[in-house]
């Protein structure tokens, strides 16, 4: 759990570092990472409903989520910019 408190902290520097090289604003960078709350809240409540599902399946779901969140996000930023011009 300790490593845990240090890495993921460190995950979401690195993808705020990715994402700002990508769009060089900060506010983009940092509306992308504000979809990670939501999905959490999503992930949680699949969790519930789907109590039988292995505890090592659970880990591998909020992995591919938070990446699906990341991409949804830098789509939504992408149209946002290409309306804009």
């Amino acid at each position: 759990m300790k490593r845990l408190a240090i890495i993921v902290p460190i995950s979401i520097f690195l993808i705020f570092i990715l994402l700002f090289n990508a769009f060089q604003t900060v506010s983009n960078a940092l509306l992308i990472l504000l979809n990670f709350p939501f999905a959490l809240i999503g992930c949680i409540v699949a969790f519930v409903r789907d109590a039988h599902s292995a505890k090592r399946l659970r880990g591998n779901w909020l992995i591919a989520l938070m990446g699906q969140a990341v991409l949804n996000g830098v789509v939504m930023v992408r149209l946002l910019q290409s309306s804009d011009e």
